[in-house]
């Protein structure tokens, strides 16, 4: 059984979806020098428009489509 997750937020961009990705990936850069030793694992999909971090008792799942950051 796959864990459910306890907050599930969408959030319209008002980009284009190559600018959403970019700034995705800035945001990932950013939190992985500020969480540091407590994020074990960062995971993209091949396209970049999906990025998964596991850390010590956490995981988070964030994508872009051509509308929104979930």
């Amino acid at each position: 059984m796959a864990p459910v997750p306890l907050i599930n937020l969408s959030v319209k961009h008002h980009q284009t979806q190559e600018e959403a990705r970019r700034r995705l990936e800035t945001a990932v850069q950013e939190l992985s020098g500020t969480l540091g030793v407590v994020l074990r694992q960062v995971e993209w999909t091949t396209d970049r428009n999906k990025v998964r971090l596991e850390g010590v008792g956490f995981w988070v799942e964030m994508w872009v489509d051509a509308q929104a950051l979930h």
